[in-house]
């Protein structure tokens, strides 16, 4: 396994709907000098009314000098890594991953090696690096009030690669945080 910087958003001392391309759709949230967003990429089998879920992110965002989140679903072929890397070319001031650690792995994996990082919104079962980091998996209002924090903690990301096909195909890669 080989050891990878990433930045996580860690717990502080006290939009719009978008399509999944890799390419930005033309009227996503503008980043101003005053007024960074973040991008949240959602599972959808997570989340049970994404539009509610959208106006809450949406409101307490600007609640918190935040300009309107981007908002961008998980597929089951795409599960957050393409979703990531169109945040990052958009220019989201931090990636928020919504879901469980299936989804926060993937944000991970396409977040590594970038300047972005990475903020969480425990949706899943295990919630395992939210846990981890003290990130209450109970609370999503102060979850997501330290993912728009500026405070930052960096952890490990291994990577491995391993083929199980018994072939000459090309190892499968699969990046972890806990």
């Amino acid at each position: 396994a080989v050891a990878v910087g990433l930045l996580v958003v860690a717990r502080s001392a006290r939009g719009r709907r978008a399509p999944v391309t890799a390419e930005p759709a033309p009227d996503l949230p503008v980043a101003t000098e005053h007024r960074p967003f973040a991008a949240v990429v959602a599972n959808p089998t997570k989340v049970d009314d994404a539009d509610v879920r959208l106006d809450w992110v949406r409101q307490a965002s600007e609640d918190l000098g935040w300009a309107p989140p981007l908002w961008l679903e998980t597929t089951r072929e795409d599960i957050g890594a393409g979703q990531a890397r169109a945040a990052v070319e958009a220019g989201a001031a931090v990636v928020l991953a919504y879901g469980g650690d299936g989804t926060v792995r993937a944000v991970a994996s396409a977040l590594s090696g970038t300047k972005t990082p990475l903020g969480l919104l425990p949706l899943g079962t295990g919630n395992l690096l939210a846990r981890n980091l003290g990130i209450g998996v109970t609370d999503l209002a102060e979850a997501l009030r330290t993912g728009l924090s500026w405070s930052e903690r960096k952890v490990d990301v291994g990577v491995v690669e391993f083929d199980l096909s018994g072939e000459d195909h090309t190892p499968r890669r699969e990046t972890f945080l806990v």
